[in-house]
């Protein structure tokens, strides 16, 4: 007997073949069969004519770490068919936690990750996972953070670490992985992770590629130095045997819009060489981060530790303003210069005194307050604490679309939870389903549906999801490819999509008839546990 058959529906099943006509059994977390029909008993049967049955989608970047352990029944990412979510990213993430520097690791994670109102009751890989065990919606996999490994080690100094340092940095990296991380995670334009030489990176990823794991990065440089940044990845991925994963890959400045097709051969270059090198995508022209973005690397070097009084300090204030005012591109390649105040957007506040600055462009939240923009930024900052975010409009539709076209690239969400949301925490997959496959066609169905699916548990070596497959696990997602929408706006970013139908998680549901239930059948995911 079967828990849930599923009657009628059209199997897109993941691989890129075209959709067929099945009936799917369900029994316990796995899909039990697939024929053309199912005549057994089953204690739910559901008629899903018409519509499309597909593996569950897989964010390949999310945001969600201490989120998940705050509100585990958040509903953002399943009610676009997310079953499965990779942790840890831009080498900032809750675990491990460096014990020499923990108050200004949480204070880091918060604009990325969110934050808890007790203090965290975790310290190592191994304990946060297990935190999350039992408690998600979806099925949850980490990477291990460099920004971690390096304040442990290292500090905040800028400087080279030591042989001793790296031996320490590649010893906690392997320990963490063998609780469960599945590789390692850098944010090469964050601190203290901005700070790491080349040399750096190759040493993590030879310990990386040694466990079984992969490296995802978030590259040093997205806009005017693209090239360069894409030379350093690739390299360590040459040197090392490590598999790359490319973060958010972009055409992220004006200097190299129109580019997109030169940043494609570049990989499909490298993978001809050897190099394992793949990447994600959100499909949106604009990218969202934290606000402090906007401030000078040379500040965090100096000032990581104090960085809010930094800003409120007059001497150390006028420095900075008369740097931004005065850099150029060689110095810095800041958001100013890549495509401009006018593309700057605040995000996300957490005080209400600043709430009516959320949605508004940079140069007009500065004229509401009767301020110059580069001091909006930092009286910002230092009045929500540096809980800031901001969207960034970085790309054209056209490097958007070549980069997607390509056969290493996946989809994510890299959204951040909370507050006034960039759309993509609401909408990335239901916009490909709708703007990119529907209306645009850009890409066909299979092709799209492959991306969210079996392309990423390829890459995260995940063995029995993302394909629906007898013996799999029954991670799935039913649509109807008619009335999919993406309703989040720039505007209206908090808006959940239509069309998604149903999504089980292990075979269990978390959204039925498009509304969340209160099931948490969620997996933590490690590298040993596929």
């Amino acid at each position: 007997m079967f828990d849930i058959v599923f009657k009628n529906g059209k199997v897109v099943d993941g691989t890129g073949n075209p959709w067929y006509r099945a009936d799917v059994g369900i029994r316990g977390n796995y899909i039990q069969s697939i024929r053309p029909e199912i005549n057994e008993d089953a204690y739910s049967t559901i008629d899903i004519s018409d519509l499309y049955i597909s593996p569950g989608f897989i964010d390949t970047h999310s945001h969600s770490d201490l989120m998940l352990l705050k509100e585990s029944q958040r509903p953002e990412k399943i009610r676009q068919g997310v079953t499965t979510e990779v942790l840890g990213q831009d080498g900032t993430a809750p675990a491990p936690v460096p014990g020499t520097h923990k108050a200004f690791w949480k204070d880091y994670n918060k604009g990325l990750n969110g934050k808890l109102e007790s203090d965290w009751p975790f310290s190592t890989m191994g304990e946060y996972l297990n935190a999350l065990e039992g408690q998600t919606n979806t099925n949850v996999l980490s990477l291990v953070p460099h920004g971690a490994l390096r304040l442990q080690t290292v500090g905040l100094d800028n400087r080279e670490a030591t042989s001793e340092e790296l031996n320490s940095m590649s010893n906690l990296l392997a320990k963490s992985m063998e609780e469960g991380g599945i590789g390692l995670s850098t944010g090469l334009i964050y601190t203290p992770c901005t700070f790491a030489p080349t040399i750096e990176l190759k040493r993590l990823c030879s310990t990386v590629s040694r466990k079984g794991g992969i490296f995802v990065v978030h590259m040093r440089n997205e806009g005017s130095w693209i090239f360069k940044a894409l030379s350093e990845v690739i390299e360590v991925g040459k040197e090392t045997g490590v598999p790359v994963h490319i973060s958010h890959l972009g055409a992220q400045s004006k200097k190299v819009w129109g580019k997109g097709d030169r940043i494609v051969e570049t990989i499909l270059e490298a993978r001809e060489e050897g190099v394992d090198a793949t990447c994600d995508q959100y499909p949106y022209t604009a990218g969202s981060t934290l606000l402090s973005a906007l401030i000078p690397p040379w500040v965090f070097e100096k000032h990581s530790e104090n960085l809010r009084e930094a800003l409120k300090d007059q001497d150390t204030r006028e420095k900075i303003l008369d740097f931004l005012e005065e850099h150029t591109v060689e110095e810095w390649d800041s958001h100013f210069h890549r495509v401009g105040a006018d593309n700057i957007y605040i995000s996300s506040v957490s005080s209400e005194a600043n709430k009516q600055l959320q949605g508004r462009p940079l140069p007009e939240a500065a004229e509401m307050r009767n301020e110059g923009i580069f001091e909006t930024v930092l009286n910002i900052l230092i009045e929500e604490d540096m809980e800031a975010s901001m969207v960034v409009f970085l790309c054209q539709e056209e490097d958007v679309e070549t980069i997607m076209k390509s056969k290493f690239q996946m989809f994510c969400t890299d959204g951040l939870l909370g507050g006034f949301p960039h759309p993509r925490v609401y909408g990335s997959f239901p916009r490909v389903l709708r703007k990119y496959v529907q209306e645009e066609e850009v890409l066909e169905l299979e092709q799209a549906i492959r991306k969210m699916t079996s392309l990423p548990a390829n890459r995260l070596s995940l063995s029995t999801r993302g394909i629906v497959k007898e013996g799999f696990r029954a991670d799935l997602t039913i649509f109807d490819i008619n009335e999919v929408n993406d309703r989040a706006t720039y505007e209206e970013p908090a808006k959940f999509p239509t069309g998604i139908r149903h999504v089980l998680v292990n075979g269990n549901f978390v959204v039925k008839d498009e509304q969340p239930t209160d099931s948490k059948p969620g997996k933590v995911i490690k590298i040993r546990n596929p």
